[in-house]
């Protein structure tokens, strides 16, 4: 939001940055779950509905009505697509959240868990910090 009216589209630039390191992490930690643990529990349900949504997201992306010029009304189809967009990526935010809680309680090493609980705690704090502050 701080950088989105800049005419460098610098903004964009960021975001899209991001979500496509977001999402290429995601992938890879993606394929070590499907290959080394049972996956089709809680946990594993919630984790594959982020994953799809958030592999769809980028195409959805690609697929985008262009932007109407500043001052113009933006057209129907754009206006769908910028809440579907929009929303799907909201939706996917909270529900990461609980999918790696849900994770961090299923290691069976209780070290291990209070660990990877506080790394995870510290990590959305500093999020928060940096987004929200």
């Amino acid at each position: 939001r701080l950088l989105r009216h800049r005419p460098s589209g610098l903004w964009f630039k960021l975001h899209r940055s991001v979500q496509v390191l977001g999402l290429t992490v995601a992938i890879i930690g993606w394929s070590v779950a499907l290959a080394n643990f049972k996956v089709f529990i809680f946990h594993g349900i919630l984790g594959m509905t982020v994953m799809v949504l958030g592999i769809v997201q980028p195409i959805n992306a690609f697929l985008r009505p262009h932007a109407t010029e500043p001052g113009q009304t933006p057209t129907t189809k754009r206006t769908y697509w910028e809440r579907l967009h929009k929303g799907v990526g909201y939706f996917l935010l909270p529900l990461s959240a609980l999918t790696i809680v849900l994770g961090t309680m299923a290691v069976p090493v209780p070290s291990d868990k209070m660990l990877l609980q506080i790394v995870y705690g510290v990590i959305v704090a500093l999020l928060v910090v940096l987004f929200v502050v």
